[in-house]
């Protein structure tokens, strides 16, 4: 079974990129353009990791990325913030202090599915270190 990525990005070019990037890397993409969409989506389907951009409009992506690590169901999700557009300043460090991983570019294909794997590989790893017991899925 593939691994699942959520890629949150509101330019619809740079978008599409990383969609045929990470496709033909085979993973499976759902891709969506906002932190609100995101905040909907996460959740319904769970994916493996979330990409999400910095700069996006209404909710931005250090906001809906602290909004998904304080919420049960999405807090274990990896969220790694790419910033396509070059030239863009880096997340401040109170924002890399609260969780996301941060990849700068997406042109060097390579580093970024590098990126990606070890992503994937460390949340694998912590999952099947991590005791779970069913009263950790209970809603009270």
């Amino acid at each position: 079974m593939s691994k699942h990525i959520v890629v949150v990005e509101n330019d619809a070019m740079a978008l599409e990129l990383t969609r045929r990037l990470l496709s033909s890397g085979g993973y499976e993409v759902t891709c969506v353009s906002d932190g609100e969409e995101a905040l909907l989506v996460v959740p319904r389907v769970r994916p493996d990791l979330v990409l999400m951009d910095v700069t996006l409009p209404g909710i931005d992506g250090i906001e809906a990325t602290e909004k998904l690590r304080r919420a049960r169901a999405t807090a274990t999700i990896p969220v790694a913030v790419l910033s396509i557009t070059s030239g863009l300043p880096a997340p401040s460090a109170e924002g890399t202090r609260k969780g996301p991983e941060v990849a700068r570019s997406a042109r060097d294909a390579r580093a970024l599915a590098s990126k990606i794997d070890r992503l994937l590989a460390q949340k694998w790893a912590e999952a099947r270190v991590t005791p779970v017991g069913p009263a950790d899925d209970a809603e009270f």
